[in-house]
């Protein structure tokens, strides 16, 4: 999955409401730089993510029965 085909509910809205047609200004810098630190973490998880698939697989398979 490439990042710009990923989705979050909520995410794009929260950008979504800071156009400059809406918000009636540019965005504040702490704004821009969370946006970049949100992209920068969502980049990390997509490119993270076959690993994080074939780990979850390899712990699923060997699970621990425990004894009721």
């Amino acid at each position: 999955m490439a990042l710009h085909d990923w989705r979050a509910p909520g995410r794009q809205e929260w950008l979504s409401y800071r156009e400059r047609a809406l918000l009636g200004r540019d965005l504040k810098s702490e704004e821009a730089r969370y946006v970049t630190e949100m992209l920068g973490r969502i980049a990390a998880l997509v490119l993270m993510g076959p690993e994080l698939d074939a780990d979850y697989e390899r712990v699923k398979a060997d699970v621990w029965e425990w004894e009721s």
